[in-house]
């Protein structure tokens, strides 16, 4: 092996003791085990450095074996405060623990009857529908808003008309549109039906409010319209972004977290083309479990949170491949895609650590804000409309490829593909006029 004039003997010496590491394990193909085995934090990270230029194939364990030992020095170094809550204080909300007994114990049965029911156990409640995780997840948070609005103001956490005005308040001082508060509104609103039953006042005041809220959101413009009419408004545009990316990281060195993350980055975007599923359904893909390759590709079957029904493609768009490939090669050993998968088979998709721990839908979501403005949603909306500007006959497509079941949800997407396509036809005559004035001016 050769070595370039910017390593010193104590380089050579690392090397040499490393290769001899090897040979005691009889190791031809170090693993992250073998990492581990080899020396402290401290020391791999300098021999990091090393194989990244000298066996740059053998990189992807290494970053994977000084990720859990910072983890475990973290872990083990421990808080040393004298006692609160880690990290910076909550402004909006109270912690899940602080939440009062009986609004706890209802979310509590919701999530078991969650349990029970995606288990394929029998729901002997007939009359309301079992709230969704993520249903259950925002309905949890709204609470703990609510009762930081109270306690703001001196009062005790109540689901009260005065209660709710307090958070309401709060949440339009910070920003929140009127969209944004009438899905909150009716969350909140599936949960107290729950709560005290389907006779609740207070319920049905809450779904007068929701709808007073839909009115006045609909006299404004959708945040991600706006966002779609000033930036971008075409799948291709993202594929390029995630294109830029995946060859952003391609370039970056071998072994570093930087490098992953932009694979990661690229591979999160594409795959939300490619698969537009809500991203409570994306972030809990698992390789080798819905997301399986073969010789020709992936595939992917996975059942959908919210409406229960099953997601399935025999063969997903083959310029993908290269996008989940590189998650798999990247941290294989030796590179060798088949002895990765195989160590991936049951783990997250998107994950740092070699599929130890998952990566949230909100990192999704990030993603796309950081590069477009916007949350991961927003291509389910690019893909109705790209369909019907196409050929309206063929809006299906959108349909299947988003998973959408909900006839509601559907006709919204044809209602608004339409209003843009007169919107499109409308721009185009006014220009074809302006034109023909133009000309009539200058005598042509």
């Amino acid at each position: 092996m050769m070595f370039n004039i910017h390593q010193t003997p104590e380089d050579s010496r690392r090397y040499a003791d490393w290769k001899a590491f090897l040979l005691r394990r009889g190791a031809s193909i170090p693993t992250i085990n073998d990492f581990l085995a080899y020396g402290s934090l401290s020391t791999l990270e300098r021999l990091r450095s090393l194989l990244a230029e000298l066996e740059p194939e053998n990189v992807g364990p290494i970053r994977l074996a000084i990720a859990s030992l910072r983890a475990k020095k973290t872990a083990k170094a421990g808080s040393k405060a004298k006692g609160g809550r880690r990290g910076p204080a909550l402004a909006c909300s109270i912690p899940k623990a602080d939440l009062p007994l009986p609004w706890k114990g209802t979310i509590r049965k919701l999530r078991m009857r969650l349990e029970n029911k995606m288990a394929g156990g029998i729901d002997f409640d007939n009359e309301l529908k079992a709230m969704p995780k993520s249903s259950l997840d925002d309905a949890e948070y709204i609470l703990r808003a609510i009762a930081k609005s109270s306690m703001n103001r001196g009062k005790e956490p109540s689901l009260t008309v005065q209660g709710i005005v307090y958070w309401i308040d709060d949440a339009e001082a910070r920003g929140c549109g009127p969209r944004g508060l009438s899905c909150q509104i009716g969350i909140l609103n599936r949960f107290l039906l729950h709560h005290e039953g389907t006779a609740s006042e207070l319920a049905k005041i809450l779904g007068k409010l929701r709808r007073d809220y839909i009115k006045r959101g609909d006299l404004t413009d959708k945040r991600k319209d706006s966002v779609a009419l000033a930036d971008f408004d075409d799948l291709g545009e993202v594929w390029l972004r995630a294109k830029a990316l995946l060859e952003e990281a391609q370039k970056a060195p071998h072994g570093t977290f930087r490098r992953y993350k932009l694979h990661l980055e690229a591979a999160a975007i594409a795959l939300s083309v490619v698969v537009p599923l809500r991203i409570g359904d994306l972030h809990r893909i698992e390789i080798g479990t819905h997301l399986k390759r073969d010789a020709s590709g992936w595939q992917l079957s996975i059942k959908t949170q919210k409406t229960g029904g099953y997601y399935h493609r025999d063969k997903l768009w083959p310029k993908l491949t290269q996008f989940l490939d590189a998650l798999i090669i990247e941290d294989a050993p030796g590179r060798d895609f088949w002895i990765g998968y195989r160590g991936r088979v049951g783990t997250p998709v998107f994950s740092r650590d070699g599929g130890a721990t998952g990566l949230s839908g909100d990192w999704i979501s990030d993603i796309w804000f950081e590069h477009f403005g916007v949350g991961a949603h927003f291509v389910r909306t690019l893909w109705h409309e790209n369909v019907f500007d196409a050929d309206d006959e063929r809006e299906w497509i959108a349909l299947s490829l988003c998973g959408q079941r909900s006839d509601k949800t559907a006709k919204e997407y044809r209602r608004k593909a339409t209003e843009r396509r007169r919107q499109i036809k409308g721009r185009g005559a006014m220009s074809r006029r302006r034109c023909r004035l133009q000309n009539v001016d200058i005598g042509l």
